[in-house]
């Protein structure tokens, strides 16, 4: 199991539709793992994340092996699909992103835990 940290970002798009990428910074990489986020993302996530004296913990794996989704669980749940590892300059940038490829703009922070290398993550908010 790693543990690492991550940055939920909110990716407006130039046609208006949005997406939430997740990077993952691993101690010691020269790259964030990045994964995209195309369902909700729980309140409670975000909630978590005002709260400095508690930050938010993700535990991830396989998509394969998750537990299957009930409508009771889905507000502690996500799931993220890997896209290409991004530069470490996307840990901390917000705004306009070159190229006219959108708005960044901040979610949420916390520690992650599990397998991160993967194609497909289930996230569960411990």
């Amino acid at each position: 199991m790693t543990e690492a940290f991550f940055r939920l970002a909110r990716h407006e798009l130039p046609d208006g539709s949005c997406h939430f990428d997740l990077f993952i910074l691993v101690p010691g990489a020269d790259v964030l793992l990045t994964y995209e986020i195309s369902d909700h993302v729980p309140e409670k996530l975000r909630e978590m994340a005002r709260d400095p004296e508690s930050p938010p913990v993700l535990l991830s794996r396989p998509a394969d092996e998750a537990a299957p989704r009930t409508p009771e669980d889905a507000q502690n749940r996500l799931l993220a699909r890997k896209k290409g590892d991004h530069r470490l300059l996307y840990w901390d940038f917000t705004g306009p992103i070159e190229g006219d490829r959108g708005f960044l703009s901040e979610e949420s922070r916390g520690l992650i835990r599990g397998e991160l290398n993967e194609s497909v993550l289930e996230l569960v908010l411990e």
